[in-house]
């Protein structure tokens, strides 16, 4: 669970014996336990930060503990990061943005990891859908833009969602609607609270799917939405 550089250490330097404490962990105790450990390195990357902050939120959930995943970048109850904050030299507002990071493409995310985009421009974007994200990397790529302020994240963001309000990005067109419902509940819901989530689900596999699911994105139309509220 933890200790390993040292053991590596301790096994360049010859020793033959190293002091250890053993324990009777469950899987999510061990998870919690590491990530703890992992924490206390001196540098680490904003992805990593990410991964191991929603790890331990997932494994606290599964314990039975009271979580609320919904992003406090406006303000809203939380109460696992602020366990999460004791001891820890990152805020429970500060874990939360952490978190957020998850919900970033890996292009995007790489960004922030070469503090190229600074983590509150990218928890900004990270409510973007994936498309949207997407299509943001092309429009930094057209303009050689190698960093961004949150500023630009957040008139870049309203930009690209006017602009697929309005029918000009159209990003996975050859996807069916089933297919990115499918990719909406692996990125959006693991974030969200444990009932919200399952209802999301439920409608999506009872109601959307069998309604508009074969439909492609790039001809979907508001009739096809509006017949599938009707019927």
């Amino acid at each position: 669970i933890a200790g390993h550089r040292r053991r590596r250490a301790a096994v360049l330097a010859g020793l033959s014996k190293i002091p250890a404490v053993i324990r009777k962990l469950s899987d999510d105790e061990a998870i919690i336990a590491m990530v703890d450990t992992n924490l206390q390195r001196e540098k680490l990357l904003p992805s990593e930060k990410a991964r191991s902050y929603k790890a331990k939120l997932e494994a606290m959930k599964r314990q039975g503990k009271r979580i609320d995943l919904t992003s406090c970048q406006l303000g809203t109850k939380y109460r696992a990061d602020e366990k999460m904050a004791e001891n820890n030299t990152d805020s429970a507002r500060q874990i939360q943005r952490y978190i957020r990071l998850n919900n970033l493409i890996p292009t995007l995310l790489d960004l922030v990891d070469e503090e190229k985009i600074k983590l509150i421009p990218a928890v900004e974007l990270s409510f973007l859908p994936i498309n949207i994200q997407e299509a943001l990397i092309e429009a930094m790529t057209l303009k050689s833009k190698k960093s961004i302020s949150l500023k630009e994240a957040k008139t870049l963001m309203h930009k690209m969602i006017t602009e697929m309000e309005q029918g000009k990005i159209v990003k996975n067109s050859n996807k069916k609607v089933g297919e990115w419902m499918d990719e909406w509940i692996s990125n959006y819901l693991p974030n969200i609270e444990e009932t919200t989530r399952v209802g999301y689900k439920t409608k999506i596999r009872c109601y959307i799917k069998p309604a508009i699911g074969d439909i492609y994105l790039k001809s979907l139309k508001t009739e096809h939405i509006q017949r599938m509220i009707n019927d």
